[in-house]
């Protein structure tokens, strides 16, 4: 059975406004005006996914399970949204991203290539996920933090500030990293270590056990 339709209203790059036709929870009841997509495909009728306001969801982007796009958020190209996920505010999910499970995206966040975010994660601020990235657990990335590499990030880890995350980087734990903090290379960041101030951190090797580094440095960690 369907549970939405269009309401013959588009927009100005031709998407069609869809209405609920089923009640799906206490907050999307048959009547409610949803957000913009393509076409069928964009939309699972299915499980309780929903579009709403002025989110649009186009191009072979596609979201189902439970899974709620608001606000003006954007999902397109490849991507796919599903379990519980929520992307809200202004940000963009694009490429072959994928964001599931319970995962958060808000604010003026980006999701793009082929990165991965789930568990519990949050994605918040101006932040920029990419690559091949992994993210999952309850780690948080915000403000604007980059990671555009083929590393993962999962824990209770948080990366914040202006920090820039490249290479094959594992960062876990209760791990926090804000400031002006640049990372490349083979690097394992894990238990409680906090990486604050301004710095380079290169090479391929492991900081642990409640490291705490502050100021201005540069690192090179040689396994």
């Amino acid at each position: 059975m369907k549970k939405y339709e269009f309401t013959g209203e588009t927009n100005e790059i031709g998407l069609k406004r869809i209405i609920c036709v089923r009640d799906l929870s206490p907050f999307v009841m048959a009547g409610d005006l949803g957000g913009w997509i393509q076409s069928e495909r964009n939309l699972c009728h299915y499980d309780n996914c929903w579009v709403a306001e002025d989110a649009m969801v186009y191009e072979n982007a596609f979201v189902c399970g439970n899974a709620l796009i608001m606000d003006s958020a954007t999902v397109k190209g490849y991507a796919i949204v599903g379990g519980q996920a929520k992307i809200l505010g202004n940000s963009l999910v694009k490429k072959y991203a994928v964001v599931s499970e319970y995962a958060r995206i808000m604010d003026y966040a980006l999701i793009h290539d082929n990165c991965k975010i789930g568990g519990s994660a949050f994605v918040f601020g101006n932040a920029i996920v990419g690559g091949n990235t992994r993210v999952s657990e309850n780690a948080s990335i915000g403000q604007n933090a980059i990671i555009e590499s083929d590393g993962i990030i999962s824990g209770n880890a948080i990366i914040l500030g202006e920090t820039r995350i490249k290479g094959e980087c594992i960062i876990s734990g209760d791990t926090l990293i804000n400031g002006n903090v640049k990372i490349n290379g083979k690097i394992v960041i894990r238990n409680k270590t906090m990486l604050t101030g301004e710095g380079n951190i290169f090479g391929n090797g492991i900081l642990e056990n409640e490291a705490f580094i502050d100021g201005k440095y540069d690192i090179r960690l040689d396994a």
